[in-house]
């Protein structure tokens, strides 16, 4: 796949650019961690709900 030519539209990217918004890479960061998390708490109930014998319905999608 070629490279995209242009300015990065990564957090970096936009720092490096505007010399500002240095508080956008770690509030990204945290943002996709606490989406992490809680699907994994998520995933954990439904582990733990199946291993006590409920009828879990795990999505697949």
């Amino acid at each position: 796949m070629p490279q995209r030519q242009g300015r990065s539209r990564s957090p970096a990217g936009i720092i490096a650019a505007t010399g500002r918004f240095h508080w956008l890479d770690p509030a990204l960061a945290l943002l996709v961690g606490g989406l992490v998390v809680v699907a994994a708490l998520h995933l954990l109930r439904d582990g733990l709900r199946q291993l006590r014998g409920e009828r879990v319905d795990f999505d697949l999608d």
